[in-house]
């Protein structure tokens, strides 16, 4: 029988390594977090949008694939490059990296109980130039494919 990798592990492990690597001060929204961002000119949002179990035969590792999506937001009239910017700096943090999966256990030490694998980006840029709610609105969106499975 398989065991995945419990979401909360795979959850906590990604939003880890983002707060304690990504580089810019900007706030960064994470799904379920409030986090005010109408005033700012700038944020990100990083998501663990899909986790999904392809065929594979029952004697070997048990593998996940996950689509992470950043989310680069910047309305910042004096730097017209800002979500270009994020979206690199969000790459450098996340893109060809092998995380450890810490599971913390109630009156135990944390544990390693698996491996999250990122693949490279694919970057798409979603600014549109004639919005009227949000002018000056540059949105670009970063995808990253993975792989988590157990140790």
């Amino acid at each position: 029988m398989y065991e995945s990798l419990p979401l909360p592990a795979l959850t906590t492990t990604l939003q880890r390594h983002w707060s304690e690597t990504f580089a810019p001060e900007v706030p960064t929204h994470f799904p379920g977090v409030p986090t005010p961002v109408g005033q700012q000119p700038a944020w990100v949002e990083l998501w663990l949008d899909t986790l999904n179990t392809p065929p594979q035969r029952i004697s070997g590792q048990h593998r996940m694939s996950i689509l992470i999506t950043v989310h680069c937001f910047s309305r910042d009239l004096a730097n017209k490059i800002r979500a270009q910017q994020l979206a690199d700096a969000a790459i450098a943090t996340l893109a060809q990296r092998t995380l450890p999966v810490i599971q913390q256990q109630p009156d135990a030490a944390p544990q390693t109980i698996g491996w999250l694998s990122i693949q490279e980006p694919q970057v798409r840029d979603l600014s549109r130039t004639d919005e009227t709610a949000q002018p000056n609105m540059q949105h670009l969106v970063i995808s990253l494919y993975g792989t988590a499975q157990h140790c």
